[in-house]
C-alpha cells in the first residue's frame, strides 16, 4: 500500500547513515509534538552502541533530559526476566547492575548500563504482552510509537555482510527502528514511517502492514538487542 508522504504531522526525514535510523525516529517523534529539533544535533548527542548504532533506551534518555515521559514496553530476555514484570524500578536496577557485572560483552554492558539510566532519571518499564489490542491502545492515544525491530524480517530481505552486500548463506540479521502512527482498523493495518529511504516495501517512507508481521519483526528483534516499542510523551502541563 503506498502512502501520500505529506500527511499531516508525519515529517520522516531519510536517515543520513546506515546506523542513524534511530536518531531519526526520535526526530519524527520531536517534530510531532511540534519541537523542531536538528537531526545533526539528536545524531551527534546519543550514544553508539560498540557495533555501530544504537539501542531505543538511548533515544528514550534523550527524549526524559529534554523534559519528556518515556516508556518502554520490553520483549527482549537478554536485558530482563519474565518474572521482573511486578518489580518496581528501584528493585529492577540493581539486578540490572549485578547482570553488567556478569557481563562479557560490550554490547550488553552498555544496554544494561543505558537501562540504568533510564530507571534513575523516571523511565518506566512495561511487560504487557506484544498483541494487536496493544498496539492499536497505544496508538489511539494520538502520539507515534518507536518500534525497535528486525528489519530482515519486516522487508523479507536476505541477511547481510557487514559491508552492507546481501549473502543469505553467511550474511547477518539486521536491527532497525521505524515510527508507528496510526492504527487503521478498518483495513487491520499499521502505518509505519520508515527513515530508510531504499526500504523494499515502498516507494516512499510511508507504507501499511499488517499488525501480525509488525509483531513478530518486534519479536525477533531481540536478535540484535532490540524487541522493544517506545512511547515517548509530552509531559501534562
Amino acid at each position: 500500500m503506498k502512502t501520500n508522504t505529506t500527511r499531516p504531522g508525519i515529517k520522516m526525514l531519510a536517515q543520513p547513515t546506515e546506523t542513524s535510523c534511530g536518531p531519526t525516529c526520535l526526530h519524527a517523534v520531536y517534530h510531532h509534538f511540534e519541537d523542531e529539533y536538528p537531526l545533526e544535533e539528536i545524531i551527534s548527542e546519543i550514544p553508539e552502541n560498540p557495533d555501530g548504532g544504537t539501542y531505543s533506551v538511548m533515544l528514550a534518555n534523550h527524549a526524559l533530559e529534554r523534559g519528556y515521559s518515556a516508556t518502554i514496553y520490553s520483549y527482549n530476555l537478554r536485558v530482563f526476566d519474565p518474572t521482573w514484570a511486578n518489580l518496581s524500578s528501584e528493585q529492577i536496577i540493581p539486578k540490572l547492575a549485578l547482570r553488567r557485572e556478569h557481563s562479557h560483552s560490550k554490547r550488553a554492558r552498555a544496554n544494561l548500563s543505558a537501562y540504568i539510566e533510564f530507571l534513575q532519571k523516571g523511565g518506566e518499564i512495561r511487560f504487557d504482552e506484544l498483541d494487536s489490542e496493544l498496539l492499536a491502545m497505544l496508538l489511539a492515544k494520538g502520539g507515534p510509537v518507536i518500534a525497535g525491530l528486525n528489519s530482515t524480517h519486516l522487508y523479507r530481505s536476505a541477511r547481510l555482510k557487514k559491508s552492507g552486500k546481501e549473502d543469505d548463506v553467511v550474511g547477518d540479521v539486521e536491527g532497525h527502528f521505524v515510527t508507528l502512527f496510526e492504527y487503521d482498523h478498518a483495513n487491520k493495518q499499521i502505518l509505519v514511517a520508515d527513515p530508510y529511504l531504499k526500504n523494499p516495501l515502498s516507494e516512499t517512507q510511508l507504507y501499511a502492514i499488517a499488525p501480525q508481521r509488525l509483531i513478530n519483526s518486534v519479536m525477533l528483534g531481540i536478535v540484535t538487542y532490540d524487541a522493544n516499542l517506545l512511547v515517548i510523551e509530552k509531559p501534562s502541563k
